[in-house]
């Protein structure tokens, strides 16, 4: 009984086996015998020239998916580079056009950070006042550097939008109203 799950299997192992130092040669006689066929410069029986054919072209789609796998790894480095820069691109102009309608705490707090030159901050697991802009990607949670309380968790500006609120500094202008307190905390007895 023919069993295809085993089949597969085998057929899987197989493939992986056959590589380009093993499909190109085979493709390569293959060819050869049909050059040789079609010139007559040799008799080969039917079987030889169908057997040669098959060979041929099974090899050469093989060494040429394997040529192909082998570019698509390779590049896999470039290929993420890419898709990095185009999200950046994407995310600086959503942000852009975001910071018009940004809340008066919203641009408190990114006036605070531009004022400070500070990209990273600790607030809450529940984000506190800069909540809002963790959704909207202004801010985002980061793992680089343990945090100086154990509740709270370290944010970050992304580079690519510090790059955006820099060049949009002056509508952040930085009025002090309480110099010993970060404008993203919510005071205890708010809460």
């Amino acid at each position: 009984m023919f069993d295809f799950k085993s089949f597969t299997e085998n057929l899987g192992t197989t493939l992986k086996a056959l590589t380009p130092r093993i499909t190109v040669p085979f493709a390569a006689t293959g060819g050869i015998l049909l050059y040789i066929h079609a010139r007559d410069l040799m008799f080969l029986p039917a079987g030889v020239v169908v057997s040669a054919l098959v060979v041929a072209v099974l090899c050469t789609c093989l060494a040429l998916a394997s040529l192909l796998a082998r570019i698509w790894n390779a590049t896999a480095g470039l290929r993420q580079h890419l898709a990095e820069t185009f999200h950046h691109y994407r995310d600086r102009k959503r942000i852009q056009t975001e910071l018009e309608y940004l809340i008066p705490k919203e641009r408190e707090i990114i006036a605070y950070l531009l004022a400070k030159q500070q990209r990273l901050f600790e607030v809450l697991p529940d984000g506190e006042q800069a909540a809002t802009l963790i959704a909207k990607g202004f801010v985002v949670p980061t793992t680089r550097k343990p945090p100086a309380v154990l509740r709270d968790i370290t944010v970050e500006v992304p580079a690519h939008v510090w790059e955006v609120l820099v060049m949009n500094r002056s509508k952040f202008p930085y009025e002090v109203t309480n110099p010993e307190a970060h404008p993203w905390r919510t005071n205890w007895m708010a809460r």
